[in-house]
């Protein structure tokens, strides 16, 4: 396993809106909790948090890692008057952030096929445009149900993982990444028709393509981003 991981992430947010923020959110505890007897919230129901869209869940779902895109984190929040006198612990602090090499840029395909060289010594930097375009497939497909009344009633959104990425840098119209991205999970549906991607295209064995991981197409982005 890898080391620990730490990031810092700091929101300039005013007071007024904080507190805005502070009144929905007590709202949608209050409503999810409406109900349920004192014996319910002593067994400390979990509560799932999306945004301002609080809903409960399962004690299973929330100790159930076997699905690829869960990972547990623990996230730490705190109101600052000014984010530039963020005092964080040393350990902290020296691992908030981390330089992304413009190596990155230099992948080996896991098709086979040609491996990407791009010039890193002039790569876009701040003020720099460029132009990003990503192609999705569906990993885990829209599950609903019928209501007594009728009406469809969702109940567990799509999911979809990114399965192309595609970087042009606008100054010189040099196309700087065109990846297809191997998937770890099942793909419930490619989305053909939306995005031209089938099931050949992201197989190590048939793809003709540039394939590499999903982390090294999100580091690309990083790097891009960081600049």
């Amino acid at each position: 396993g890898g080391k620990d991981s730490h990031m810092t992430i700091a929101s300039r947010v005013s007071s007024s809106t904080l507190q805005q923020r502070k009144l929905k959110l007590q709202q949608q505890l209050e409503t999810a909790l409406r109900g349920h007897s004192e014996d319910a919230k002593e067994r400390c129901e979990w509560l799932l948090f999306n945004g301002f869209v609080v809903t409960k869940t399962t004690h299973d779902d929330v100790r159930s890692f076997t699905a690829n895109f869960k990972e547990p984190s623990l996230v730490l929040f705190r109101e600052i008057d000014d984010v530039n006198t963020i005092k964080c612990p040393t350990d902290v602090r020296d691992q908030a952030y981390v330089e992304i090499p413009t190596s990155v840029m230099n992948t080996t395909s896991i098709s086979g096929s040609s491996d990407t060289k791009h010039s890193t010594s002039n790569l876009p930097g701040k003020g720099d445009l460029v132009a990003i375009d990503a192609e999705f497939v569906c990993v885990q497909a829209e599950e609903s149900r019928i209501t007594s009344a009728g009406s469809k009633e969702i109940t567990s959104q799509p999911r979809n993982s990114l399965a192309r990425l595609s970087i042009i840098d606008c100054r010189s119209n040099i196309v700087l990444v065109d990846d297809f991205v191997f998937q770890r999970e099942q793909v419930s549906d490619y989305l053909t028709r939306f995005s031209g991607i089938r099931e050949s295209d992201l197989d190590p064995n048939t793809s003709p393509h540039h394939l590499v991981t999903m982390q090294e197409a999100y580091l690309k982005v990083r790097l891009l981003m960081d600049r």
